[in-house]
């Protein structure tokens, strides 16, 4: 694998100054990229405009978004997003053996560590020799998608597929609503988003059925099945994991009623109606009732995972014994979120206007889970401010923490990096070993939880370094008795 390394500019539209740290090497300052080694792939703090637009999205540069989120969000979630009103809330000198003089060498260490370790798992499951162009998400879709011709079991998807999956996949926009700030001081940044277990839940995803052939149009079917009983529908839609029907909301709950429509995007004046999924349509009928109106159906479906092995691509370490093994390691949990979101993009070599049918079904999938997430801290009072793509976004209560964390780790959410000493070591191991959820998790996430409520960074570094790469041991097969 090649060297990598970490470039903060100071200026994002100027990208010449700025910190930079690689490994085995000391930080140091540039004046420009020329100063810069030549044999190091160097992960930036630049948007994906910016680093389009500079010519630096290339050979040797990363943009900040390129483990699917900006660089910004995994400091928030490590505690090292220094704000004008938000300090860090980690001490500078607690982790990597005291090299951090400042938040700005936190940041920059931070960085490097996590760009180093993720990429370390990605080459464990996906042989590399340096890390992919673009995104790393977009890297994996290119090694492990076939090619368009190899890509469905009999033939693409017509048009009229097509066309209810891009309505589908619009659905897929959740916009954050607009909260008031409460008064009062936090420990906390105003809005935080809060993490699922990221390797639960691309495990999960994984084995969710997606399309890949035998395409119908319902046509007069859906008339038949909007006038049976909801149990009835349900089923169906249980026994057909490849439709997508249009639908209007006739009512919701009182109490989801919030959640859903920020959320799903499920406007119930939409006159047209919305394009939903399978899962997402039997979801929603929890919380809702609507009208079918016309339908589309993939007879055939397949898993991504068992898409991978039908390929002979799937990954040697995929495996549920070592994912739970690696659980409590940071850089692994975002290996395993660009996974799932591999699945979500263009097909390689794919003809102007197909589309990809696994992407609409594996995000509305996401967006349900993530709306029951949601829908438990909104029941416990707690501002829900959005959701989707693996994370709840709230504005944190102003309140004393041990008021509604539990709210939080029984949602089966990582918490927030707190500051050390907000609790004590007894109060987290009570939360952790009381409040998880019976799904949702592995349960050596726990340790994870731990470190962030306890303010920990050194040893959920600690973690990410030991645990990353852990292959459990294999016990020998005792001989019997007859040999």
């Amino acid at each position: 694998m090649t060297k990598n390394g970490f470039v903060l500019f100071d200026d994002e539209t100027a990208h010449d100054t700025g910190w930079v740290l690689a490994e085995g090497e000391p930080l140091q300052r540039i004046s420009g990229t020329a100063e810069l080694s030549s044999d190091t792939v160097w992960w930036t703090n630049l948007s994906y405009e910016t680093a389009n637009l500079s010519g630096l999205q290339g050979a040797r540069f990363r943009r900040g978004t390129y483990f699917s989120h900006d660089i910004h969000r995994i400091w928030q979630e490590l505690g090292v997003d220094e704000g004008p009103e938000q300090p860090i809330r980690v001490r500078c000198d607690s982790v990597f053996d005291g090299a951090c003089e400042s938040s700005l060498h936190l940041r920059l260490h931070l960085a490097n560590w996590v760009f180093r370790k993720t990429m370390e798992v990605t080459s464990d499951f996906l042989p590399l020799t340096v890390p992919p162009l673009n995104d790393l998400a977009h890297g994996i879709r290119e090694r492990i998608f076939p090619d368009w011709n190899r890509f469905f079991v009999d033939e693409p998807p017509p048009e009229f597929y097509r066309d209810a999956l891009e309505a589908a996949n619009k659905a897929y926009q959740p916009v954050p609503r607009m909260v008031m700030q409460e008064s009062g001081e936090s420990i906390l940044p105003k809005t935080l988003r809060l993490p699922v277990d990221r390797a639960y839940h691309a495990w999960m995803l994984l084995h969710m059925p997606v399309p890949i052939g035998g395409w119908r149009n319902l046509q007069d079917g859906v008339r038949i099945l909007n006038r049976k009983p909801d149990g009835f529908v349900r089923q169906w839609l249980l026994e057909n994991p490849g439709a997508l029907l249009r639908v209007t909301m006739k009512r919701c709950s009182e109490e989801m009623e919030p959640i859903v429509n920020y959320g799903a995007n499920i406007d119930r004046n939409a006159r047209s109606g919305h394009w939903l999924t399978s899962v997402e349509l039997e979801s929603l009928m929890d919380h809702c009732e609507f009208n079918l109106h016309e339908g589309v159906l993939a007879e055939k479906v397949l898993s991504p995972l068992d898409f991978l092995e039908k390929q002979g691509l799937r990954p040697e370490h995929l495996t549920e014994e070592i994912l739970a093994a690696r659980a409590p390691s940071y850089p692994f949990h975002l290996f395993m979120d660009n996974l799932w979101r591999a699945f979500c993009g263009p097909i390689p070599r794919a003809p102007k206007g197909q589309k990809n049918p696994f992407a609409a079904f594996l995000r509305s999938a996401d967006r349900m889970v993530l709306m029951q997430r949601a829908a438990i801290l909104h029941r416990k009072g707690i501002q829900v401010v959005g959701y989707g793509s693996g994370g709840v976004l709230i504005q944190p209560p102003k309140s004393d923490p041990r008021n509604w964390v539990a709210d939080i780790l029984s949602a089966g959410l990582l918490p927030p990096l707190f500051p050390a000493g907000t609790f004590a070591l007894e109060e987290v191991e009570d939360m952790v070993d009381l409040y998880q959820p019976e799904t949702g998790l592995f349960s050596n996430t726990s340790f994870l939880q731990t470190c962030l409520l306890m303010g920990d960074l050194n040893s959920l570094v600690y973690l990410g370094e030991e645990l990353s790469l852990f292959l459990p041991e294999v016990q020998p097969i005792e001989e019997t008795a007859n040999g």
